[in-house]
């Protein structure tokens, strides 16, 4: 209660070494904000598509190219978050992380829609969702989905591929 928020030199955001490919379970409950939740699927699905994106230069560059020229093609594919751990890089099979990745998609895909059942279809076709202006919400509701899909939309739309993440889960 006694923290200075407005203190920007306090260490409340020095987060260091985080393991972002660690485990969803604090964080896939239904007590955690819509918001927050979709923003950790979108990252989780951001690494997802660079793992895939290392695994096929590897597969497709890697036996025509010198190491050099493959490390310079991965770090040009990848985020900062990837080819900054030369332990990711180095790999020569990106397969399990790839597969767990996948499953943490997956369940918080199932997350979000026990929360809130009208995000995903919104965000596959946002139309009006994204002029709304709803004066409030209750959790669950059409309001709260167009808030958080308002909140978050530009950052799915820029990346690519997160969007077909979720329509082939939506799909299934």
């Amino acid at each position: 209660m006694d923290y200075d928020w407005g203190d920007t030199d306090l260490p409340y955001l020095d987060t260091k070494d985080a393991d972002v490919f660690g485990s969803i379970e604090p964080f896939a409950n239904e007590f955690h904000a819509l918001s927050h939740t979709v923003a950790i699927v979108l990252i989780k699905i951001r690494l997802l598509i660079d793992l895939q994106a290392l695994q096929r230069a590897k597969e497709e560059a890697g036996p025509h190219v010198p190491r050099e020229i493959l490390d310079n093609i991965q770090q040009h594919t990848s985020s900062s978050v990837i080819t900054s751990d030369p332990t990711i890089i180095e790999r020569d099979d990106q397969t399990p992380h790839i597969a767990k990745l996948r499953t943490q998609v997956q369940a918080f895909y199932a997350v979000v829609k026990k929360a809130n059942a009208h995000f995903w279809p919104a965000l596959l076709q946002p139309g009006d969702h994204l002029k709304a202006r709803p004066n409030g919400y209750m959790h669950g509701s059409q309001s709260h989905m167009q808030l958080t899909l308002q909140y978050s939309y530009n950052a799915w739309a820029e990346t690519p591929g997160a969007i077909g993440v979720i329509r082939e889960l939506s799909k299934a």
